[in-house]
């Protein structure tokens, strides 16, 4: 046999499929009991939610606020608001720059720095959104990402100096990471499922959208006395309406699941239903289909965390002058 052929023992492979069995086990009995509801079965479409629990109130699902076709109309404001702050802050600098060079007798070197201080910031910005919202949630990075722009674009906007325009476009950098990172995640989770698709799509065609508005602002702004305040402060206008607009929205189902809050989780995706006499038994549904998704996930994350598996010669018994440990391969 070739010493580049590697064998994988039998024991090996059981031994790494082992610890995710318990989770096939769940992902297999939560999939039996979605057909189950869908089949109408007593035992399952017996789960009404005849009385809202804690989590729907603390949501004020019992009020009616925002809720089932208002809500769909909302996230869909919402999904486009977020890419077009995205869009205009990344294209409204290309029609700035010209009077930013002239009021503030701008180098190349500092130009460049006004510019790309942006890009660089939400890329670091998209990178911290990650662990921000494991730990915070969808939401609140949603509402920090917009209050950051907010504060980015007014500071902008009121700039007396470089130093205080570079602040400005770093501030904002920062929010953008934040929000482009989170947006599309967020929709993705609280939309319903045949929905999805067509607004996460919707928030990137509004990232064009949010450059060509850019352009027509800063052509509108060009010849106005200190017009190129005006270009970036206006990003502050979406940004507050976005913050505000949250502030009716419910939390990440998944992250609620996630963090065991299973009441305030059905709340959530019954806001984004319309109410018919099925919907509450799809929500359970698409509920245990996503708690049994969420637990073998982290059994498949633990079973790597365990699998320790070192490689280490073969002894073929053959392959002569190579003795006891000379050709064949490797066992991992």
């Amino acid at each position: 046999r070739p010493a580049s052929v590697r064998k994988v023992r039998p024991s090996t492979t059981a031994a790494l499929a082992e610890p995710l069995m318990p989770a096939r086990r769940a992902v297999s009995g939560s999939l039996r009991g979605i057909s189950v509801s869908q089949a109408g079965q007593p035992e399952v479409a017996a789960r009404r939610v005849s009385s809202l629990n804690d989590g729907e109130a603390l949501l004020g699902f019992s009020s009616g606020l925002c809720s089932g076709r208002c809500f769909l109309y909302w996230l869909i404001f919402l999904s486009c608001l977020g890419g077009l702050l995205f869009g205009y802050d990344t294209g409204v600098i290309s029609g700035a720059s010209l009077l930013l060079k002239e009021r503030f007798r701008l180098g190349a070197v500092e130009l460049e720095a006004v510019v790309s201080s942006t890009i660089l910031f939400a890329a670091l910005g998209s990178l911290a959104s990650g662990p921000i919202n494991m730990r915070l949630g969808r939401r609140p990075t949603i509402l920090l990402g917009s209050a950051t722009f907010t504060l980015g674009a007014l500071l902008m906007a009121a700039s007396a100096s470089f130093g205080t325009l570079v602040l400005g476009r770093v501030i904002v950098g920062v929010a953008v990471g934040l929000s482009s990172g989170t947006v599309p995640m967020f929709i993705a989770e609280v939309a319903p499922t045949a929905m999805r698709g067509k607004l996460v799509a919707l928030n990137n065609v509004c990232i064009v959208s949010g450059q060509v508005l850019a352009g027509l602002v800063d052509g509108s702004f060009a010849l106005v006395p200190a017009g190129w305040r005006y270009m970036l402060g206006l990003a502050a206008v979406p940004a507050v309406v976005q913050l505000v607009g949250m502030a009716f929205m419910p939390e990440s189902p998944r992250w609620l699941l996630e963090q065991g809050r299973r009441g305030e989780a059905r709340a959530a995706m019954l806001r984004s239903r319309e109410r018919t006499p099925t919907c509450e038994a799809e929500v359970e549904s698409e509920i245990a289909e996503m708690a049994a998704a969420i637990t073998l996930q982290r059994e498949a994350e633990a079973a790597l965390r365990r699998a320790t598996v070192p490689i280490r010669p073969v002894d073929e018994g053959g392959g002569g002058g190579g003795g006891g440990r000379g050709g064949g391969g490797a066992t991992l």
